[in-house]
């Protein structure tokens, strides 16, 4: 890992940092020297996240990637902050994200709104409100800035599972806005890195909530239990058995985007997402076959 070489180092954005993998970065980089702005949506998530570093590394932020006026305030607030800082944007990590089981059939408006808002259009409004104040703050600073997704899986290519429908579209739509704004900023020649964080299973709370999502945003009833029971189960076991990894281990690749002199367009976290790329380029009939399995 190669250091950028710059003592003042800046801010970062981190969102989604109440547990799992954004707590585990915001710890990371601020006790490496970074200040972070630490994305929750609820003040005692904040307080309790605030004090993972010395005094003054750490500033909990209130947003809801989920709601535009959130995004906007918090970029405000950011802005605000790094103008008596006399300091700069180094590095926006989007990484708040939920997971999600459901059925096509049962992919009701409340469920559509809830991922799509989410994994999809929360990373788009905050880079819409947070990329101004970067390439605001980052000339002369002899650093280039970084915007960060934290994805699932392999990425593209990856193995699509069944139920998992809505979170998948969602994952790949921000991988095709990663890439598409990647080539932007190449093309204005802005000094600013672009790229996916891809984790394969990690142990956080959020494999807990992905294997229960169904529990209240679906109406469950008889049909659900009888037709979809039993399939959706084998996937929990399926997913039960895999050796998750730390969020710790995540939050050291994310600090690797951060120092590194060239970072990587992709970064694949965890055996089975790497597994899961190779098996991805098998025939697409061969990929199909063998996720049949799981649910059997």
């Amino acid at each position: 890992m190669q250091s950028t070489g710059n003592n003042n180092s800046g801010s970062v954005l981190v969102t989604g940092t109440s547990t799992g993998i954004g707590c585990a970065a915001v710890s990371t980089l601020a006790n490496e020297g970074f200040h972070v702005f630490a994305g929750v949506r609820k003040p005692e998530d904040g307080e309790k996240v605030a004090v993972l570093a010395p005094p003054g590394r750490i500033t909990p932020l209130i947003i809801d990637v989920t709601d535009p006026v959130s995004v906007s305030t918090a970029a405000a607030a950011v802005r605000t902050t790094l103008t008596t800082k006399n300091s700069f944007l180094a590095g926006i990590i989007s990484n708040a994200g939920v997971g999600m089981i459901a059925p096509a059939p049962y992919l009701n408006e409340d469920i559509l709104q809830y991922q799509t808002q989410t994994n999809l259009l929360g990373p788009m409004r905050l880079v819409r409100e947070l990329l101004p104040i970067m390439q605001e703050t980052l000339p002369g600073r002899n650093r280039r800035g970084r915007i960060y997704f934290v994805g699932t899986g392999a990425g593209i290519p990856s193995l699509v599972f069944p139920f998992l429908n809505i979170y998948m579209a969602c994952k790949w739509g921000t991988e095709a806005f990663c890439q598409s704004l990647r080539l932007e900023l190449q093309l204005l020649g802005e000094p600013i890195d672009v790229g996916m964080i891809n984790p394969g299973f990690i142990n956080t709370a959020m494999r807990g909530t992905t294997k229960n999502a169904v529990q209240g945003k679906v109406a469950i009833d008889a049909r659900f239990g009888q037709t979809y029971g039993k399939l959706i189960q084998k996937f929990g076991e399926f997913g039960d058995r895999q050796r998750g990894t730390s969020p710790e281990v995540v939050a050291g690749k994310i600090l690797e985007v951060m120092v590194a002199e060239k970072p990587r367009y992709r970064y694949r976290v965890g055996r089975d997402s790497f597994t899961t790329h190779l098996q991805a380029l098998l025939p697409l009939g061969v990929q199909e076959w063998w996720i049949r399995q799981i649910y059997r």
